[in-house]
């Protein structure tokens, strides 16, 4: 029998980076996301691929805003403590 080592700090490693990329489609039209994009709104609610619901800071769409609104799939990053990282499109 093979028995497989690892060392404690590169698995969970592995996993909190892991747990860091959360996916999740938008499709919001330019009217819906205006307040967001002026400050007056502040939390974009999205539901990731496995169901959780994710407040995102609306100022991190902004990039992304067009005159049919913000549509597409999304991958958020986060540092180990939760903090934001990027936003990209994928």
């Amino acid at each position: 029998m093979t028995k497989l080592a690892f060392k404690k700090e590169s698995l969970l490693s592995f996993f909190v980076e892991k747990a860091m990329e959360l996916y999740f489609s938008l499709n919001v039209s330019y009217d819906a996301f205006l307040p967001y994009y002026q400050g007056v709104a502040e939390k974009v609610e999205v539901r990731d691929q496995h169901g959780r619901v994710l407040h995102i800071n609306g100022k991190y769409f902004r990039p992304f805003l067009t005159p049919q609104g913000i549509r597409g799939k999304f991958k958020l990053m986060l540092n180990n403590d939760g903090s934001f990282k990027s936003l990209n499109k994928v």
